[in-house]
C-alpha cells in the first residue's frame, strides 16, 4: 500500500470535523510538504481523535509546539 493511500485511510477518523480537516490537508498540502513535515503529519495521525480535536480547536499547543506550522496548515486548509 502506498504511503499516500495509507495516510488517506488514516485521515478517516470517524469524526466528520476531523475527517474533513485532515483530508483537506492531505489533498492540498501533503504532496508539496518537505520530508520533515510529512513525518510530523504521520506522527500526528497516531494521536487519539480527542487529542487531535483539542489541538486543532484550541489555541494553546502545550507539548506540541513543533507541530504548530502543521496544525496551522490543517486548520486553514
Amino acid at each position: 500500500m502506498g504511503d499516500w493511500v495509507k495516510l488517506n485511510w488514516q485521515c478517516r477518523r470517524g469524526m466528520l470535523e476531523l475527517d474533513l480537516m485532515l483530508k483537506r490537508y492531505l489533498d492540498n498540502h501533503y504532496q508539496q510538504a518537505e520530508a520533515s513535515e510529512k513525518a510530523l503529519f504521520s506522527e500526528f495521525l497516531k494521536l487519539e481523535d480527542s487529542e487531535i480535536l483539542v489541538l486543532l480547536m484550541e489555541t494553546q499547543l502545550d507539548g506540541f509546539t513543533r507541530h504548530s506550522v502543521l496544525i496551522d496548515k490543517i486548520r486553514n486548509g
